[in-house]
């Protein structure tokens, strides 16, 4: 999809979501209703997220705002009055002339008038939003045992629990959208007790990861065919729920996604070794014994997702794979060995076709680095945050860089350093214009010298398959 075409979509539904909250706020000075309330919220986080994805940051960072005074109404640190309704009015007829302007003229800087009278607006909700944390503050904190016993009580009100499993297109340009959606309509009716992605990261607009599935545990009152037509929404693909027996532990949703995530790493780690024996035209015992394991590996995969077709079919591709490898040792004086070549080809190409499917989900971490002042934040919280246990490889994508600077060069030291002694290789993707000057710099650096530069993703993959 080409910019003009997001366009599009952008321009569509933000005038839609701006009407609706102006009739939600309508609705809600009337009479306050959660369910209205909660729709406006979601109008403004998706004018939020969607503006940020198309780069209008006045029309973004303004619906941020009015996003943050809806978090308190939300969370009951405040109600919804006349001072809050007024804010709101004003925020939308702001927000509707900023995108009108847009509108009309996407590539336009915006009138100099109109952004400060957004700044203005932006200041009076900081002054708000002020004025309650200081009335927070000064009220007595929740001791540890008063929160684990109000959360309890919480979960405790609801009878019925459910194991849901969301397949998500990967083509839907607003999926931040679409996945606050999904948990916004679960939490009106219940309590999400497990999530994976992380329910911070459904509701964030600011992540540009796609996810595929999505899963987790859940507590509510509502029966199958309820809570059926809450997540069935276009751009998801694929439904599944089950329901779970109260005697049924609260952490099974987690102990299934824990066993899947160890059981890929398992597999990527025997079917990454096979590079190393797969010209062989005799195997020992031992080699023999991992090729028995990872087909083991794929079948079990296949028994706990069969529900994914894309991972289904690329399983069935390694099982038929490996079939075909044993039947070329075991049979080579029935056939000819010119066909090893094939084999590898076809390897390199499953090797491809896994790493975009697991990219930043399993083995695989990728992170780009871009030609502004936040790079060294970016590799420190890829060291902070990242699932040691869950990645084998991060992929450093530099491509973009003319140069690498000092403050870069001694943080990507620190993460070789520290991602080495975790058992973890660093990859530098390297095919920008000024590659030489950058690979010449990489090179002279004692410290980093193990780390393999490549030209892009695809080459990284044939290269660490035949190291």
């Amino acid at each position: 999809m080409d910019q003009n075409e997001l366009l599009d979509i952008y321009f569509e539904e933000t005038s839609d979501n701006l009407e609706e909250a102006e009739a939600y706020i309508i609705g809600l000075e009337k009479t306050f209703s959660m369910d209205n309330f909660n729709s406006l919220f979601r109008c403004i986080h998706s004018i939020k997220g969607s503006s940020a994805a198309v780069n209008f940051d006045e029309l973004s960072s303004l619906a941020h705002k009015l996003e943050d005074i809806l978090n308190y109404i939300r969370d009951g640190k405040f109600e919804f009055d006349n001072e809050i309704s007024n804010l709101c009015i004003n925020c939308i007829d702001q927000l509707r002339v900023l995108f009108q302007m847009r509108r009309i003229s996407p590539e336009n800087k915006i009138d100099n008038k109109e952004i400060e009278r957004s700044l203005k607006l932006q200041e009076e909700m900081d002054m708000f939003l002020q004025t309650v944390k200081e009335e927070k503050n000064s009220e007595t904190d929740f001791e540890e045992d008063d929160l684990m016993e109000f959360i309890e009580k919480d979960i405790s009100d609801f009878s019925k629990t459910y194991f849901i499993r969301l397949l998500f297109d990967v083509e839907n340009p607003m999926q931040s959208i679409t996945r606050f959606m999904i948990v916004n309509s679960l939490n009106e009716s219940g309590k999400i007790v497990y999530s994976y992605p992380s329910v911070n990261f459904m509701v964030s607009s600011n992540s540009d990861e796609v996810i595929q599935d999505y899963e987790c545990v859940y507590k509510t009152n509502i029966d199958y065919d309820k809570l059926l037509s809450k997540v069935d929404i276009p751009f998801i693909n694929g439904i599944k729920i089950t329901y779970i027996d109260n005697e049924v532990l609260r952490n099974t949703g987690e102990d299934i996604q824990k066993e899947k995530r160890d059981l890929l790493v398992e597999f990527f780690d025997d079917f990454m070794d096979l590079g190393n024996f797969i010209t062989d035209t005799c195997w020992c015992n031992k080699e023999r014994e991992k090729i028995d394991k990872l087909y083991i590996e794929a079948q079990k995969i296949l028994e706990l997702d069969s529900d994914n077709k894309e991972l289904v079919t690329i399983m069935n591709e390694v099982i038929a794979f490996i079939n075909i490898q044993v039947f070329i040792v075991e049979g080579s004086n029935m056939i000819s060995l010119d066909i090893i070549p094939t084999m590898i080809k076809l390897y390199q190409c499953l090797i491809s076709k896994l790493y975009d499917m697991f990219k930043n989900k399993v083995f695989f971490k990728y992170l780009q680095l871009k030609k502004d002042e936040d790079n060294i934040e970016r590799l420190e919280i890829l060291k902070e945050k990242m699932d040691r246990d869950l990645f084998r490889y991060v992929l450093i994508d530099i491509n973009d860089l003319e140069i690498i600077e000092n403050n870069e060069l001694k943080k990507l030291i620190n993460l070789n350093k520290f991602m080495s002694e975790n058992g973890i290789q660093v990859v530098i993707l390297n095919g920008g214009i000024y590659r030489r000057r950058i690979y010449n710099i990489l090179e002279s650096i004692i410290d980093i010298l193990d780390i393999k530069q490549y030209y892009n993703e695809t080459h990284a993959m044939c290269g660490l398959i035949s190291k």
